[in-house]
């Protein structure tokens, strides 16, 4: 159940799939006492109610998960908890505490794994968090080590976000035609695989740089509108949010100013509510710029 769970996550049906994970973790924990299997239930719940914008029950959810995991002495899984509460506590705004908590799971990484960087997801998430507090230089390495990782693995969802946080990291740099290349390498990648919320990030990800950066509303919107429909059908709040921001930049750029502030605030209402601080920094942002304008 817990891997049918997982896999309607891929799919985009958070609904379902949220029925699936409830009903595996008493069987897992309670009767089964399988408490490693139970902590990684505990890990999917946590990504699914993040995704779906309820932030205060992902970070319960990944609690419970190491509790779990270190009653369980499995190492790995104490790990991969650790992540998901330095993921929740990057989207809460606690970012001193995401960035002692991703280190500490990289220290461990070195000692169990002999890798310099956290790899796979884990690295992809990382390095999204040292980009979002402006350590774009070790953002960068982390990265490079990762997609060559990825890349012996055969791993085509983490290939391809790999190249979408370099596409992230070359547009903030200006190296727009790098970026360009990135992207749509990554999304040539994923529209090979059926994994939608790595298809809607890498959507919002090409928009917003079309739209921020490059000023083209025309190539922002086919990308924005499409990730848009995705997240609204899929119940990706969180996502939802940051591509509402996107299309905020991309009306700004179309001279659409007063719909640029409709969308910049529905993104900060919906952040309020969820707690979600980018959200709010980033309505903020391009809310500032629309009174320049």
């Amino acid at each position: 159940m817990n891997e049918v769970g997982f896999c309607l996550m891929s799919l985009g049906r958070l609904d379902q799939a949220k029925q699936f994970l409830e009903r595996a973790y008493p069987i897992m924990h309670s009767i089964m006492n399988d408490l490693s299997n139970a902590s990684r239930i505990c890990l999917n719940h946590s990504e699914l109610y993040a995704l779906k914008g309820d932030l205060d029950q992902s970070v319960e959810r990944a609690r419970l998960a190491l509790e779990l995991s270190i009653e369980a002495k499995d190492k790995e899984e104490e790990r991969n908890s650790v992540i998901r509460i330095a993921i929740a506590e990057h989207l809460m705004g606690d970012l001193a505490a995401a960035s002692n908590d991703f280190k500490k799971v990289e220290a461990l990484e070195r000692i169990n794994c002999s890798n310099e960087h956290l790899y796979g997801l884990k690295g992809i998430q990382h390095a999204d968090h040292l980009m979002r507090i402006g350590d774009e230089i070790c953002a960068q390495e982390v990265t490079r080590v990762n997609l060559a990782i990825c890349e012996s693995m055969h791993w085509l969802a983490d290939i391809s976000r790999c190249h979408r946080v370099l596409g992230d990291l070359k547009g903030n740099a200006g190296d727009h035609n790098n970026a360009r290349k990135h992207y749509n390498e990554a999304l040539k990648i994923v529209r090979e695989i059926t994994y939608r919320q790595v298809l809607i990030e890498t959507l919002l990800a090409r928009g917003r740089w079309s739209a921020k950066h490059m000023k083209n509303a025309i190539e922002a919107f086919d990308d924005l509108d499409e990730a848009l429909d995705s997240a609204t059908t899929g119940g990706f709040r969180i996502l939802e949010a940051d591509i509402r921001v996107a299309l905020a930049w991309a009306n700004l750029a179309a001279g659409n100013n007063e719909k640029a502030k409709a969308e910049a605030m529905r993104a900060k209402q919906m952040s309020d509510k969820m707690g979600y601080y980018w959200g709010k920094k980033d309505a903020d942002e391009v809310l500032t710029e629309i009174e320049k304008a």
